[in-house]
C-alpha cells in the first residue's frame, strides 16, 4: 500500500524514496493504516494508524528534518 510506503519512508528519513514518490505523482496525503495481526497469541494493536507521512516524519527521528521540510514544501496534509 502506497500510504504505508510513504509513511515508512518518512518515518525512517528516506528522502530519496519520498522524492521518487513525488516524481511519480503519488498522493502523499494518504494516512497510514495498520490491520491487527492475529498470527500470535495476543493480537497486535494498532499504534500508528491514521498518521500522515508528515506526522510520521516528525515522530520518527531527530534526523528527519530534511523529510519534514520536503513534505512541507510539497504542501502535504498536516
Amino acid at each position: 500500500m502506497i500510504s504505508n510506503v510513504a509513511g515508512a519512508a518518512a518515518y525512517n528519513g528516506h528522502l530519496d524514496i519520498l522524492t521518487f514518490l513525488i516524481r511519480k505523482a503519488v498522493n502523499l496525503n494518504l494516512e497510514s493504516s495498520e490491520k491487527p495481526d492475529h498470527s500470535g497469541k495476543k493480537p497486535f494493536t494498532k499504534e500508528i494508524s491514521g498518521f500522515t507521512p508528515l506526522m510520521l516524519s516528525v515522530i520518527g527521528s531527530d534526523k528527519n528534518l530534511p523529510c519534514v521540510k520536503f513534505l512541507l514544501q510539497h504542501k502535504v496534509k498536516t
